[in-house]
């Protein structure tokens, strides 16, 4: 069995996002992300388990960076206006340098798949 690649894994994972923001989640197919990657298809079943997996490791790592984003950037004093405008501001800086990264967290919650990934309802 071959050993897993971390740069080849994020390799996958941005391949993913960037077909997600620009065509949608019903772009995907492993095929298709193979072949925009470079790679086999058999290199990405060593990665992801099958395509729901891969939508949902491509998901967690955007939704880890707008996390980290978040800890880094949300002013957490002040008043509730005033946090409430920090976290709007970082909504939107966000957005605009990690375009991409907002548009998979979007487009995954917004998606069937939000009850698959999501069992406790968030």
């Amino acid at each position: 069995m071959q050993t897993k690649d971390k740069i080849k894994y994020e390799k996958i994972i941005n391949v993913v996002a960037n077909m997600i923001a620009n065509k949608g989640i019903e772009s995907i197919s492993i095929n298709k992300v193979a072949t925009k990657a470079g790679i086999s298809k058999g290199t990405v079943y060593i990665y992801f388990k099958d395509k729901a997996d891969l939508l949902r490791q491509t998901y967690l790592a955007k939704r880890q960076m707008y996390n980290e984003y978040f800890a880094l950037n949300l002013k957490r004093e002040g008043t509730c206006a005033d946090q409430l405008e920090s976290f709007i501001d970082c909504l939107y800086r966000f957005g605009k340098e990690h375009t991409t990264a907002m548009l998979v967290v979007d487009a995954i919650v917004s998606s069937h798949l939000r009850s698959e990934f999501f069992t406790d309802g968030r």
